[in-house]
């Protein structure tokens, strides 16, 4: 048998419920998985309380990693035991087995663990839609980071000195990190803490940017 965490209405923690569930045949284009690990995100908790509202009753959670376990009719992207992550709907990534859509499944090479995969996945998808669709960044571009210490930010600084950003500003809520901790593994070559919103007049002026 396999276990999911169900919600039939919204507030704290205590509303989500522990269920069995019945393993299931996948149907065309989707997979059955074996799950590894799970992401937990904020969007998570806001859709747990009712601030982003859900149909209920539902299944939680949209990132994930682990195996598939078996496949539908149709499926050509993925096989048997192939190393998959996840992120985005449909909801239901709190499993330990759950059915997928085959399409919106990536491998994953040996040297990426479940547990990392699962927790990047959605993060490394908002910082490519902020650094290319949002804004196509590249060289000459100016970048102002704020919270870089959190998970897309760590993501979007290196990104952002890959593509060729000619200036960038990173803030962060102090005490989260040092600047020195926060250059070392971001390659910045400067790191401005706050502990607040950065005043308009910290803001780049007359320049092309993001």
């Amino acid at each position: 048998m396999a276990a999911a965490i169900r919600l039939t209405r919204t507030g704290d923690a205590r509303v989500l419920e522990l269920t069995q569930v019945t393993e299931a045949a996948p149907g065309p284009g989707d997979v059955w998985l074996e799950q590894e690990a799970i992401g937990v995100n904020y969007l998570d908790a806001m859709q747990r309380n009712g601030a982003v509202p859900i149909p209920l009753p539902n299944g939680i959670g949209l990132e994930a990693a682990g195996r598939v376990a078996a496949i539908g009719p149709d499926v050509s992207n993925v096989a048997i035991g192939d190393r998959v992550a996840y992120a985005l709907g449909p909801l239901g990534s709190y499993a330990s087995h759950r059915i997928y859509p085959a399409a919106r499944l990536v491998k994953l090479p040996d040297d990426i663990s479940a547990d990392d995969a699962a927790s990047v996945v959605f993060k490394g998808i908002t910082a490519q839609y902020l650094i290319k669709s949002t804004y196509a960044v590249g060289p000459g571009t100016v970048v102002l980071l704020y919270g870089v210490a959190g998970a897309v930010g760590q993501l979007l600084a290196p990104w952002a000195k890959h593509l060729g950003a000619r200036r960038r500003v990173e803030a962060s809520q102090r005490g989260t990190r040092t600047g020195r901790g926060l250059r070392s593994r971001s390659g910045l070559g400067r790191v401005r803490l706050a502990s607040g919103s950065v005043p308009a007049d910290r803001w780049p002026q007359g320049r092309r940017g993001l």
